[in-house]
């Protein structure tokens, strides 16, 4: 799975949970994953990994990409 862009990252995120969610289980504060899906804070390999990891743990487990 691939992120290509902010919308790609924004769909993700809603795919797995709220931003209070997905923000607490990524350890992050809520601000810098809206930051992130606006796109005022630029998308690094490492927030896109962590990002697709929470899928694999909480939804994705049993699908393949």
């Amino acid at each position: 799975m691939k992120l290509k862009n902010n919308k790609d990252y924004t769909d993700l995120r809603k795919t797995i949970g709220t931003q209070d969610k997905v923000s607490n289980d990524l350890g992050i504060d809520r601000c810098t994953l809206s930051r992130r899906e606006n796109g005022k804070q630029p998308l690094t390999n490492e927030a896109c990994l962590a990002l697709v990891g929470l899928y694999y743990l909480t939804i994705g487990k049993n699908k393949t990409v």
